[in-house]
């Protein structure tokens, strides 16, 4: 009998440790501070064919949809949105060299994400932008309205005639 309690007690030790290590791994796991995201980043880059543009971060081209009002919500849901996604953000979005930072603020989606805005635009990309100073979006008429690439000045740029594209 005295072997089965020595045996019961070893193994309740081992038990023990096997918590202990549990616990431990879980809290160390748990316990790593939730670092944000970094934020966005708008810049300005030079096209070819445009001048001065608005870009993301990344140089990806963004634009403005004429039936979105300035400062009062995104027109684009849905479909639209799959094909001209927003530029979203979980904070203040960053102006790089050429932007002005006091235009650049975000909106709320129907979705709870925050939309970047410049000058009260909301802001978004072109899915057939594939490399960075693309700009296949520019003109494009889609969804009701037409997309333009908008300038430092906060202001569309027009410099082509409207193409047909997804609506």
């Amino acid at each position: 009998m005295l072997l089965i309690l020595v045996a019961c007690s070893q193994g309740n030790e081992a038990n023990s440790t096997a918590t202990a290590a549990t616990d431990t791994a879980t809290a160390t796991s748990t316990s790593a501070p939730n670092v944000p995201p970094p934020p966005v980043v708008v810049t300005v880059q030079n096209s070819p064919r445009y001048g001065q543009v608005l870009a993301d971060g990344t140089g990806r081209s963004l634009y403005i949809f004429m039936k979105d009002k300035p400062a009062q919500g995104s027109a684009c849901t849905g479909d639209c949105a799959n094909e001209w996604p927003p530029l979203v953000a979980s904070q203040q979005p960053n102006g790089g060299s050429g932007v002005d930072a006091s235009k650049l603020g975000t909106i709320d989606r129907p979705d709870a994400t925050k939309q970047v805005t410049y000058s009260g635009w909301p802001l978004y990309r072109n899915k057939d932008d594939k490399a960075p100073g693309d700009t296949k979006g520019e003109g494009v008429k889609g969804f009701g309205a037409e997309w333009y690439l908008i300038s430092p000045a906060g202001t569309q740029i027009e410099k082509s005639g409207a193409k047909t594209g997804s609506s």
